[in-house]
């Protein structure tokens, strides 16, 4: 386990420091309400982070039973389907 500590105000370039320095694919992130101007963090992670982001909120509604994957059938887009 590695503990970072930060003296920068902005949480969004802590996480981005931990996603390049780890190689990381996903960042998880929770959504604690569905009002309107919520999720600023989010939307900077969004335009910040070269890997992708999935916004969970904190009382989700709905259950996953089929998940879509895009393909452009590359060899690199077959990796998708080996997960499945």
């Amino acid at each position: 386990m590695e503990v970072l500590i930060s003296e920068d105000p902005y949480t969004e370039s802590l996480i981005n420091y931990v996603v390049h320095k780890y190689s990381i694919n996903l960042v998880m992130v929770g959504n604690k309400n569905n009002d309107s101007g919520t999720g600023v963090i989010t939307d900077k992670l969004l335009r910040l982070l070269k890997c992708d982001v999935m916004s969970i909120p904190q009382h989700p509604t709905l259950s996953l039973e089929n998940v879509w994957a895009g393909t452009d059938f590359s060899k690199e887009s077959r990796k998708v389907f080996s997960s499945c």
